[in-house]
């Protein structure tokens, strides 16, 4: 079993009384470098809320954050493209050395931190998980040849009920509530059906009998696994009165329908799986977007719980933001017999521009699209919206130029595209990924920028990638 990266190192130290919480770090191989301090506002979409953000010292090698924790929460420390997880109580001070992980591989992408703690209380709630997770390790080593051999299923049970003796006399909610969600999660492991509960058992055991923690990370891990993303996981009678509460753009009716599953009897349950539901349903292309939105706005502003209002507009935020990494609003248009769907355009970069008739750059911009259509559409595919008020207008733009022979669709100046694509100016450029997801918006033109920079630079980019793929 791979270790933990996380690990205790104790030392006896004086404790200091604080009235806010307080990480005092010391991160020698990132000296002057930011240091970020995160929670998350929900644990559906794992939103990042910034509490607190400091710099590594180059006196010291120290940074500071402080954060006013009202309650045990998870938290989040940022150095350049690495990060770290630990948890925060109320007025206590954790002093950490945070520096890389050296098994892991050097890349651009975001990667895990290893942190050490210093004068780490054994009442802590850090202490307590690893502690946890350190036996739980070790029982796994200690049987490994049995497990390979018998399978892990019965060792699960047998460390299930050692941890329920062990932590029968545990006081911390967060921690007891981490254990048996974990155990939870846990059992899902049990791969043959011979072992695996039915689902009704589970329900039994883990949920029913107990609140709705939404702000401990390993109780929605829980959940989310329990109840799937989707609305076809219901019956057909059901799923037949989502799909009319849907179109009728209406929660209640949606909380009622579900309300039918007997796995959806807690209402604060309810409205949060119904939240994460209708995030997973906006992307499937089943049901009308518009509606959907509706919707999750609704829950935003009058949910009857605090976690699913917190969902509901994180979800609404990332459906409707045009920013890199963010998946790109669908359309479905119709130029001439032809009708172009974004979500089939999967094997190519995909470039957008709208334009307009009246707009000199935006038309000095599509003679030099030409060039590029000829050198790049290989690897790019070219759309071009016309925000003209008439359509004869367009028609006269097309005319005059018979040599632009990529989709040139007219839209007019209040199509909903403009809108989902955020479009506040013409000319406007956007750069969508093989993945269907935001690579940038605004890209850049054809037009060289003030730092002499044009879209063709990312376009030999793509191709030269492409190429060494191939």
């Amino acid at each position: 079993m791979i270790k933990r990266i996380a690990h205790i190192v104790l030392y006896l130290g004086i404790f200091f009384p604080v009235n806010a919480s307080v990480i005092e770090g010391f991160a020698p191989e990132f000296i002057g470098k930011r240091v970020v301090l995160y929670t998350y506002s929900d644990y559906l979409t794992l939103t990042k809320v910034k509490l607190d953000e400091s710099v590594v010292s180059a006196n010291d090698s120290m940074f500071r954050l402080t954060a006013d924790v009202k309650q045990v929460i998870k938290v989040l420390i940022e150095i350049e493209n690495t990060n770290a997880d630990i948890y925060m109580a109320p007025e206590t001070t954790y002093e950490i050395y945070y520096k890389r992980a050296k098994n892991y591989a050097q890349s651009f992408a975001t990667q895990k931190a290893v942190t050490f703690f210093k004068n780490l209380d054994e009442t802590d709630i850090n202490y307590k998980i690893l502690q946890y997770q350190n036996w739980f390790d070790e029982y796994l080593y200690t049987h490994k040849d049995s497990i390979l051999v018998k399978g892990i299923a019965t060792y699960i049970d047998t460390f299930k009920r050692y941890a329920y003796e062990a932590y029968a006399q545990e006081t911390n909610p967060y921690f007891v509530n981490f254990v048996r969600y974990n155990l939870g999660s846990l059992e899902k492991m049990k791969v043959s059906a011979k072992y695996r509960k039915p689902k009704m058992i589970l329900y039994q055991e883990y949920i029913r009998p107990f609140p709705v923690y939404s702000f401990n990370d390993q109780y929605m891990n829980y959940i989310k696994g329990f109840y799937g993303n989707n609305f076809d996981e219901f019956a057909d009678q059901i799923q037949s009165d989502i799909v009319l509460a849907i179109y009728h753009a209406s929660p209640s009716r949606l909380m009622t329908a579900m309300h039918r599953d007997p796995f959806f009897e807690k209402d604060e349950l309810r409205e949060l799986m119904m939240v994460n539901m209708l995030g997973h349903a906006y992307h499937t292309g089943q049901y009308k977007k518009e509606n959907i939105k509706v919707m999750l706005d609704s829950v935003s502003r009058y949910a009857k719980f605090q976690s699913s209002g917190l969902a509901a507009s994180n979800i609404l935020k990332e459906v409707t933001t045009i920013a890199p990494g963010y998946p790109a609003p669908i359309f479905t248009v119709s130029s001439g017999d032809e009708t172009i769907n974004l979500s089939q355009l999967k094997d190519k970069f995909v470039y957008i521009n709208f334009f307009a008739n009246w707009n000199t750059a935006s038309v000095k911009d599509m003679k030099l699209m030409e060039e590029l259509v000829v050198k790049y559409g290989e690897y790019v595919s070219f759309i071009s919206f016309c925000t003209d008020k008439n359509m004869s207008e367009f028609e006269v733009f097309k005319a005059a130029h018979p040599s632009l022979t990529w989709d040139i669709i007219y839209l007019s100046d209040s199509h909903p595209i403009l809108k989902s694509y955020q479009v506040a100016s013409i000319p406007y450029y956007v750069l969508i990924d093989q993945s269907g997801f935001i690579s940038s918006a605004p890209a850049l033109s054809p037009s060289p920028d003030g730092l002499n920079r044009t879209i063709e630079d990312t376009f030999e980019y793509i191709k030269s990638e492409m190429e060494r793929e191939d």
